[in-house]
């Protein structure tokens, strides 16, 4: 892609479990909001429905603060 030029780059410490916990949380997000409009569309609201909306977004906020703390973290030791 870029022909190595990255090869040698080292990642910040614990980049690699925040990556995973981004990856996880960008999974249950979209999963838990799906399930909340199944079950809007066939079963209406209930606690599950407003549990399942709830869950998807707050997965997709943590995965929002998770990519803001791991993007900043690369700026950071690019610059340093």
């Amino acid at each position: 892609m870029n022909g190595g030029a990255d090869a040698d780059r080292k990642l910040p410490e614990g980049f690699e479990r925040r990556f995973w916990k981004l990856v996880l949380l960008l999974n249950i997000g979209p999963i838990g909001i799906a399930v909340a409009f199944y079950l809007a569309v066939f079963r209406g609201t209930s606690d599950l429905f407003w549990a399942s909306l709830a869950g998807g977004a707050v997965a997709l906020g943590f995965a929002a603060r998770e990519y803001t703390v791991a993007r900043s973290t690369l700026v950071e030791e690019d610059e340093g």
